[in-house]
């Protein structure tokens, strides 16, 4: 068994991960960092085409996926769900669609700064037509989707920068200092304590590798490998511990509970033939502005569920600032019919009170976790999504600016029993 020590040691290199390695290590004191990442180093610019941000997570990116997959989720008829996490230096940064999705305010404006962001230069030319139909169907616009006026439709930058995808690995850790270390292809097994002081990580392989840090040790593993880290360490709920037969280090029993995600849930509309005078672009390696994107809101006092919240609940969801979902649209090839095309809707739902968690399958630490997102299991989630598919389906069928035949992917009917969100809901990926 080897061993080293540094200052600080950092596990994980997405968002949270890659930029407290690079401000450490570029402190005036010069502490020593080793930053430890389960996957490869992704530097090649094949993996970073800004033109494919948009099916990347679904093709080639696959191959820097974790492979993660939900437990059964009982509100989604037992269905076992894909679970995207990028698993390279970047983490998911590298695989995402690469929104750059922020609120207002100063602060948000900091934290953006080492990082390229952009507008797309190039428009697909039927997003003024999804526009112009997004207006004349009553829904606000919002040119500055991080303004504080917070509710409408507009166009969302991406990170992105002279047609290559922006990770957490290009914007903060391409400039090489001599006090960092990278260590991709690593995975750690457990952190090693003192009593109840953290004093190293141990990695996995053949000769067991041991990282000591004099100062502290920074756990960025994600919403996901973060507590699993913790579980496998000994820190978590007792009696989970115990059935895994790993000592308790801490009893902790908050940890990998409360998980939270945002169902996603697809619509589309078959559109009438040869109605429209312009047709998408076609895939290029060019970043495209393809898709008219914001927050809305339906009305949570209409819900029969929101007064069961608590009342400081109640308060935030019932404020006129707090969106209940996001709708992505945008005009695609129909899948199944030549020469047709689809308009698509994507809604995502915001300020869920459904709560999952994470949990170990083993003791093993290369064993992916048991992954419980709980979606959609309060009532008051499945309300605004019944709400938010009626709202979008007269969207997609009223517009006289884009005729549609008929739904060509949602429900039957807009009766509560014809919504099956149960078979079409989907993680959106965020956390």
């Amino acid at each position: 068994m080897t061993s080293t020590e540094y200052d600080f040691i950092v596990v994980g290199s997405g968002p949270c991960g890659s930029s407290l390695a690079a401000r450490i290590s570029s402190a005036s004191s010069k502490p020593s960092v080793l930053l430890i990442e389960a996957g490869g180093r992704n530097d090649g610019p094949d993996t970073r085409v800004a033109g494919e941000r948009n099916t990347f997570w679904a093709a080639a990116g696959l191959a820097l996926d974790a492979g993660y997959k939900t437990t059964p989720q009982a509100a989604l008829k037992d269905r076992e769900l894909p679970y995207h996490r990028g698993r390279c230096l970047g983490g998911s940064t590298a695989t995402n669609i690469g929104v750059w999705d922020y609120g207002s305010g100063p602060e948000m404006d900091e934290w953006a700064r080492p990082v390229d962001v952009t507008h797309s230069l190039i428009w697909d030319p039927c997003l003024p037509l999804i526009f112009d139909a997004i207006e004349a169907h009553g829904l606000p616009l919002n040119p500055d989707l991080s303004s504080e006026k917070c509710l409408g439709m507009g166009v969302s930058p991406a990170t992105v920068l002279d047609g290559l995808r922006v990770t957490a690995s290009s914007a903060y850790l391409q400039q090489r200092k001599d006090n960092r270390q990278i260590l991709p292809n690593s995975t750690v097994r457990r952190i090693i304590f003192q009593g109840t002081t953290v004093k190293a990580v141990q990695l996995d392989g053949e000769d067991y590798h041991v990282g000591y840090a004099s100062k502290e040790i920074i756990l960025c593993a994600g919403a996901i490998d973060t507590p699993k880290l913790l579980l496998l360490s000994g820190i978590g709920p007792a009696g989970d511990l115990a059935r895994q037969q790993i000592p308790i280090v801490l009893e902790q029993p908050n940890i990998g509970m409360q998980l939270k995600e945002h169902p996603m849930i697809r619509l589309g509309a078959t559109v009438k033939q040869d109605v429209l005078s312009v047709r998408p672009l076609p895939a290029t390696k060019d970043d495209i502005a393809a898709a008219a994107q914001g927050y809305l809101k339906v009305d949570p006092a209409t819900l029969p569920v929101l007064s069961s919240l608590g009342e400081e609940i109640q308060a935030h969801l019932l404020d006129d600032r707090t969106p209940t979902h996001e709708l992505l649209l945008r005009m695609v090839p129909s899948p199944g019919q030549q020469g047709k095309l689809i308009w698509l809707a994507v809604i995502v739902l915001m300020n869920c009170q459904s709560g999952g968690r994470v949990a170990l399958r083993s003791n093993e630490p290369l064993d992916p976790p048991l992954i419980d997102l709980n979606l959609l299991s309060h009532p008051y989630d499945l309300q605004v999504a019944i709400q938010a598919i009626r709202s979008t389906i007269a969207l997609l069928s009223d517009s006289s600016i884009i005729p549609t035949e008929e739904l060509a992917l949602g429900p039957k009917g807009l009766e509560d029993a014809d919504i099956e969100v149960s078979r079409s809901a989907l993680p959106d990926g965020h956390f």
